[in-house]
């Protein structure tokens, strides 16, 4: 089998919030607190991954104590303040083309919060945010390339000083959030693209499936640990880079710059919850390739294991995967055959 290379590009995280300033208002008044939620991404252009699919927010609010020590995970959701969920019939808070979208709260003074945002499809069926301090992943019937529904972001932030440290309330403030992936995402990248055309493979019929080992299935917003742990498989799907002028390229941005603006064939990207960086889990990760739609068209199965999976991390899977370099040794054997053949005339 084909080496198979292993390469991470990193997005890097970040959380910015605005400082909360006191007046003359009495505490146990109420104030009112307004949230700029943001998704960074590059807005230019329309691409697998630049999150605008995820345009539904979802916004939750939980008591923070201050006290040392505290358990704010155990905190519960004050439900009347949660806002944008579509399920519950409320106002949808939908992005803007710029990926921003605006909360108003009212919050009482002398108290401090802690805030969950969500941000999927509206129609994404696989995510389950009804606790949206333990949002569940189903990977059910998951198809590969499913950049339109299984793509999600959140953040978890606190009432905070200018220095970032948890405070309570004192008057009106505004807060910026930016959200980030749960979820690494895993590609598979072909540098013999135009071999497989040339030794006869149809670029436009390219399918993929993949399996990945231990995948956790729940999120705890409060923390960002995540718990549950399966064996989870993508149905096979069209390859992204599938021959037509429409098809997207995989470009990587690695540490090394080893492969810095190398265009790949793309054949597979999937998402997975994973841990907090740094996490120490590895995974199994199988993947297929068809010539058409069947199980019939197997090409061949890739196996890679020990892979390290990050948090808002692509992990591209990259080599000849479609072909195996094969040697033919021409000889010409002078010699005849081992007797002559006679005829009498």
């Amino acid at each position: 089998m084909k080496k198979i290379f292993f390469v991470a590009s990193a997005l890097v995280a970040a959380l910015a919030f605005a400082s909360c300033q006191k007046n003359d208002a009495q505490e146990g008044d109420l104030v009112t607190a307004t949230f700029t939620i943001v998704a960074p991404h590059d807005v230019a252009t329309k691409a697998i991954g630049d999150g605008q699919n995820a345009k539904n927010l979802v916004f939750a609010v939980y008591p923070y104590d201050l006290a040392p020590g505290a358990d704010n995970t155990a905190a519960a959701e004050l439900v009347n303040l949660r806002q944008g969920d579509w399920t519950q019939g409320q106002t949808e808070v939908v992005f803007n083309a710029n990926l921003e979208a605006t909360v108003t709260v009212s919050l009482v003074r002398g108290k401090a919060y802690q805030f969950v945002c969500w941000a999927q499809n509206k129609d994404a069926a696989c995510f389950d945010f009804s606790a949206m301090n333990a949002i569940e992943v189903s990977y059910a019937n998951a198809p590969a390339q499913d950049n339109n529904y299984r793509d999600a972001f959140y953040a978890h932030a606190v009432t905070s000083d200018s220095n970032g440290n948890p405070v309570k309330v004192t008057d009106g403030f505004n807060q910026t959030i930016v959200l980030r992936r749960p979820f690494a995402q895993i590609n598979v990248g072909s540098t013999d693209m135009a071999a497989a055309e040339d030794a006869g493979l149809n670029l436009n019929n390219i399918y993929s499936s993949m399996n990945v080992s231990n995948v956790a299935t729940v999120l705890n917003t409060l923390d960002g640990t995540v718990s549950g742990a399966q064996n989870v498989s993508f149905t096979r799907a069209l390859a992204i880079t599938n021959g037509t002028t429409a098809s997207e390229k995989l470009t990587i941005n690695d540490q090394n710059g080893v492969y810095q603006n190398t265009e790949f064939g793309w054949l597979a990207m999937n998402y997975v919850l994973v841990g907090l960086a740094p996490n120490n889990e590895t995974h199994n990760i199988t993947f297929s390739l068809y010539d058409g739609d069947s199980d019939a068209d197997l090409l061949y199965t890739h196996e890679k294991t020990g892979v390290t999976l990050k948090r808002n991390f692509r992990t591209h899977l990259v080599g000849d995967v479609l072909t195996a370099v094969g040697t033919i040794n021409i000889v010409i054997e002078e010699e005849f055959y081992d007797y002559d053949i006679v005829e009498t005339l």
